[in-house]
């Protein structure tokens, strides 16, 4: 039961991330539309489709303070800073999108700002808060800050290699921001193993498979292949599911390491149960809801 939450959790900011990505990378053609030879992909998607990728945040958030409540008086307090600038840049990003896409307005420093914040966020929501999980250290030392630039180097390049594959943008672009994704990787994986070497053993086990998902990446990107908008999107989101869940599943059993985990943080079994049967039940009925607000606004011209 106990990882059945955690898996709770773990989906829930996979879903995030790849549609965090996908809006935050789309500010980089509303800045610069010349990419996509215009915007009005841009703009079928973001509105109204955007206010529901916050959902799947709270939905991680709430399961994690839910489920593990015996871990949230350490992290709750110790993610106070990083916390505050994450929601301080996702406030920015919120007026850029306001005035871009709700006024219409064609400001060019509003635009870039836009994008600026776009990109800030998750590298602020990944660097600034993973590396506490992973290490368990606050204020970060030289190990956790290496993690921190880490993963904001990673979600910035995710950001960017995940949206390029999604909207279809010159083929030129989408091939470089796949090397920049290989390359942020290959850095992460190397500050993992300085830094959090508990998950050396499971990241280890998932190299071969990111290597295969790599190469029929970059046979995709520079090959006719490539051209499939479907197919290269599914490859770049399977590639960086690879990464994504090689990372979370290396850390379990422990919520933060070394000193908490799934099972002693744990709610009463009772509850547990409780929480995972309203869970399935709402899940019949929003995830239909969420499939069909996103076939109507995002996928229909």
């Amino acid at each position: 039961m106990e990882y059945l939450a955690a898996s709770l959790v773990i989906v829930s900011l996979f879903i995030y991330a790849v549609l965090f990505s996908i809006e935050c990378g789309a500010t980089i053609f509303i800045a610069l539309p010349e990419l996509l030879g215009g915007d009005e992909a841009v703009h079928r998607y973001i509105n109204p489709a955007w206010e529901t990728t916050n959902v799947f945040l709270v939905t991680a958030l709430i399961s994690l303070v839910a489920f593990f409540p015996g871990a949230v008086s350490m992290w709750g307090g110790a993610l106070i800073v990083p916390s505050f600038f994450f929601l301080l840049v996702m406030g920015v990003r919120v007026i850029g999108m306001l005035y871009v896409f709700y006024k219409g307005g064609k400001n060019r420093a509003m635009k870039w700002l836009l994008v600026i914040a776009g990109l800030a966020a998750p590298a602020t929501l990944a660097g600034g808060l993973l590396p506490f999980f992973l290490t368990g250290t606050m204020p970060y030392g030289a190990g956790a800050w290496l993690l921190a630039v880490g993963f904001g180097v990673f979600a910035i390049a995710s950001t960017i290699f995940i949206s390029s594959s999604f909207f279809r943008p010159m083929e030129r672009f989408a091939r470089a921001t796949l090397i920049f994704f290989l390359a942020a990787a290959m850095f992460l994986i190397t500050a993992l193993f300085r830094a959090a070497p508990h998950l050396a053993t499971g990241v280890a086990r998932a190299l071969p498979a990111l290597v295969v998902l790599a190469v029929l990446d970059l046979v995709l990107f520079f090959t006719a292949w490539g051209r499939r908008q479907g197919m290269r999107f599914f490859s770049a989101v399977a590639l960086f599911a690879a990464f994504f869940f090689s990372v979370m599943l290396s850390q379990l059993p422990y919520v933060i390491y070394p000193s908490v985990t799934v099972f002693g943080a744990f709610t009463d079994p009772a509850s547990a149960q409780i929480m995972l049967g309203a869970f399935g039940i709402a899940a019949i009925f929003l995830v239909p809801a969420l499939g069909l607000l996103y076939y109507l606004f995002a996928f229909k011209k």
